[in-house]
């Protein structure tokens, strides 16, 4: 593949382009017209604020058109007749406005989207877009203002800018993106204007945000030697606290620059241009969406599609920057070690909707559990394709961020996973391994219900969970994620305070290889939200510390079941409940089939008859045959209950188990 480099110039040094002698050789000879008005503009600063730049002469271009109010309060638009590619030209009506030279003017450039508004006041329109202009800046994307007591207008610039030289090796620019990196700077939108004695001040009024753009049309080619300057006009005062420049060759982003740097509030001053120097070499910004690397040669990779509505739609490409339409079942193959092949798409989701109630004995048209005596051991997932799923033969990393499979373009923007987005996406798939340098990237921040259920459900040679930064959870979305995920060894940080129901339900069920729980702070729960989540984690020796205060029916049911390594269980502190007393499953089946557990402090409060029963059930059947619970000074609890005419008996204290009192 080519490596395409562009060289943009460091702010390490700028230059402002001054106009040293504006010389007048070409102005329009004659007097001020006797029904109009000669106007000149600013030239001792930089690229004034016309259309046409020669050198570092700013002129007059055909068409330009100003607006003008007089001392009366009356408004009339003048037309260039004369002056054209000069710095000084005269403007006439087509109008009889003999009567209209009432002092003192107040005048704009351009005519178009602004308005004097009362004398050296205006309201200005800027831009969101600008339009390149070779060696020069859009026509009318620095407006000028000039206020006189005679015929003789001389303009003054509202705006500065910034220009940036660039050079790349056989690369087309259609499009630059310019954005503050403070949010509160607006580079366009609706504007005050107050002329202040020749030194013209903006406010804005009503502004579009803080990147401005700069349409190339068709494109601009780069050479590899020559720069080419693109020239972006601002208002004063922005960019202080730096900016990120982007380049664009059609919707592929090709270059990325940021400054971070505390440029100052001069940085971009009136009626100057910042010329940006000292070259600065830079590879072409690089796909980092969802990539699959062959680790073994003759690899392939295959997406097959969920039937769902809106249909799904995707693209692959093998070097980043020529895309294909994908069609769903294809596969690709790698045939060589390194071969990458990348996936972008617009989708609203990648799944279709259902309801986890996973604890039951099925799902509806998804799954059917199966159970032994110490409880569930196999989930069987319906081969209905009710969810979009990628699946690879030979050896193949897997890496990058999987929201390209949403928005193809904005990619690393987007927070949000939808509802059942990546539900199973990678499900079964036991050869796709953890890249050594790039990790999977799942950014969101706020969760839809069953996001990522089932993600990576089966996939039994990932060593390594991806990062899991979302905040806001929804029901489901966690659940079964890594399920028999049989290699994984670490599990990542899970910051949420607030749980939503079965968020976490069995997300690490079946992790043979986890040896560590992640802290589990949160202090508001939710109907089954811990649910099952580290259920036969075969390896894990030490609990989370559960620090919520107030409990949820289900919440840690089944949650450590069958864990065959813990010996000592993370102390249940909490004395009342909420809902029924003591009457809600809160711990059922919680260490079920954990055949070294010898210690559990429980200061939970029982009341009313079953309660035991009702909460813990089965919580302590099949572990260490002698140990020891700590519970609550005025808590009785029984050695087992029976419930439903004798058909069932729970477990409360195996009989091999001393009770204390706990101190208080």
């Amino acid at each position: 593949m080519k490596r395409n480099i562009i060289r943009l110039m460091t702010l390490c040094t700028v230059a402002v382009l001054a106009l040293a002698s504006c010389k007048k050789d070409n102005k329009p000879q004659g007097n001020v017209p006797e029904n109009g008005f000669l106007a000149t503009v600013e030239a001792n600063q930089g690229n004034g604020s016309r259309t046409h730049l020669v050198g570092t002469e700013v002129q007059w271009n055909a068409g330009d058109q100003i607006v003008v109010r007089n001392g009366n309060g009356l408004t009339a638009t003048y037309r260039l007749t004369s002056g054209e590619n000069t710095t000084e030209g005269t403007f006439l009506s087509s109008e009889d406005d003999n009567d209209f030279f009432q002092p003192t003017y107040t005048a704009v450039y351009p005519a178009t989207g602004n308005t004097v508004t009362g004398e050296g006041e205006a309201t200005i329109t800027l831009p969101a877009t600008q339009s390149y202009v070779a060696n020069s800046f859009a026509n009318g994307a620095m407006p000028m203002m000039a206020v006189s007591d005679e015929q003789t207008l001389e303009f003054k610039n509202m705006l500065g800018g910034i220009c940036f030289p660039m050079v790349g090796d056989g690369l087309t620019v259609t499009r630059l993106v310019l954005t503050s990196n403070n949010t509160a700077d607006n580079l366009s939108g609706v504007f005050s204007a107050d002329y202040n004695n020749g030194e013209p001040t903006l406010t804005c009024t009503t502004g579009n945000g803080n990147s401005i753009t700069l349409d190339c049309g068709a494109g601009v080619a780069l050479d590899a030697t020559t720069a080419t300057d693109f020239t972006i006009m601002l208002p004063a005062g922005s960019l202080a606290n730096g900016f990120k420049l982007e380049a664009y060759n059609g919707e592929s982003m090709v270059f990325e620059k940021t400054n971070n740097a505390n440029l100052g509030a001069d940085f971009i001053s009136r009626s100057a241009i910042k010329k940006v120097n000292n070259a600065l070499e830079v590879v072409v910004v690089p796909f980092t969406g969802l990539t699959f690397e062959a680790k073994t040669a003759n690899s392939t990779v295959t997406f097959t599609a969920a039937n769902i509505t809106p249909a799904i739609t995707m693209e692959y490409s093998t070097d980043g920057e020529t895309w294909s339409e994908y069609t769903s079942g294809t596969a690709i193959t790698l045939a060589n070690v390194g071969d990458k092949v990348m996936f972008r798409g617009d989708n609203e989701t990648l799944g279709y909707g259902v309801d986890w109630w996973w604890y039951y004995d099925y799902i509806e048209d998804y799954a059917m559990f199966s159970y032994d005596d110490d409880g569930i051991v196999g989930i069987t997932f319906n081969s209905d394709v009710l969810y979009s799923n990628f699946s690879t033969t030979g050896e193949c990393y897997v890496y990058g961020n999987v929201m390209s499979l949403l928005d193809k373009e904005d990619y690393s923007t987007v927070s949000v996973a939808p509802s059942s987005a990546f539900m199973s996406l990678f499900k079964d798939n036991q050869s796709i391994y953890n890249h050594p340098q790039h990790p999977i990237e799942l950014p969101a921040t706020t969760l839809g219900e069953c996001c990522y259920a089932g993600m990576f459900a089966g996939c039994t040679s990932l060593t390594a969970a991806p990062a899991l930064p979302a905040t806001t959870l929804a029901n489901n979305c966690y659940a079964l994620m890594f399920y028999k995920c049989f290699s994984l060894t670490t599990a990542p940080e899970l910051p949420a305070m607030t749980m939503a129901e079965f968020c976490y339900s069995g997300m690490f069920y079946g992790c043979t290889s986890l040896t560590t729980a992640p802290e589990l702070s949160a202090m508001t729960l939710a109907y089954g939200c811990y649910s099952c989540m580290f259920m036969c984690c075969t390896s894990l020796t030490e609990a989370p510390v559960l620090s919520a205060t107030t409990l949820v029916e289900y919440c840690y049911g089944g949650m450590f079941q069958c864990c065959t390594s813990l010996t000592t269980a993370p102390e249940l502190l909490v004395t009342t409940m909420t809902g029924l007393p003591f009457q809600a499953s809160y711990y059922d089946s919680m260490f079920r089939g954990c055949t070294n557990l010898n210690y559990v402090k429980c200061l939970a409060i029982c009341i009313g008859p079953d309660a035991a029963g009702r909460c813990v059930g089965d919580w302590l059947r099949g572990v260490a045959p002698t140990g020891t619970l700590v519970k609550h000074p005025s808590m009785n609890w029984p050695s087992s209950e029976w419930h439903g005419n004798g058909m069932v008996q729970y477990i409360i204290v195996p009989s091999g188990w001393t009770v204390v009192d706990a101190e208080l």
